[in-house]
């Protein structure tokens, strides 16, 4: 069929429904151990500086590549991923959301990018 596997996962539920798990015992029973893993709080990238939030997340997948093999997992995607036509600042603006936003996408969108790369992203 020419399919191939994606590099990219999203394991999608409620809050406390096991997802963190459910990827660690995956991960642990099937990633050899010379795969890196970059576990990174996606609440904990946002910055009190313009453009820090796209900084910090953009060094998570750096950092990832730097270590490869290597599968990075975003806990708590949906702190920066939601509906673009939703995302609002606290102040109602939208600029740190959407610019984050657009940054995940640009770092996902380069992710499948290079086969060789071997970097994974949950």
């Amino acid at each position: 069929m020419g399919l191939r596997p994606s590099a990219r996962v999203l394991v999608y539920g409620t809050s406390g429904s096991g997802k963190t798990t459910l990827i660690d015992s995956v991960l642990a029973d099937f990633m050899p151990s010379r795969v890196s893993i970059v576990r990174v709080d996606v609440a904990g990238i946002f910055g009190k500086y313009l453009g820090s939030t796209e900084r910090n997340l953009q060094r998570y997948f750096d950092a990832a590549r730097l270590k490869l093999p290597a599968v990075l997992i975003l806990d708590g995607l949906e702190s920066i991923a939601t509906a673009r036509e939703g995302a609002t600042d606290d102040d109602g603006t939208s600029g740190t959301y959407r610019r984050t936003l657009t940054t995940l996408l640009t770092c996902l969108d380069g992710v499948d990018a290079d086969v060789e790369e071997s970097l994974a992203v949950v």
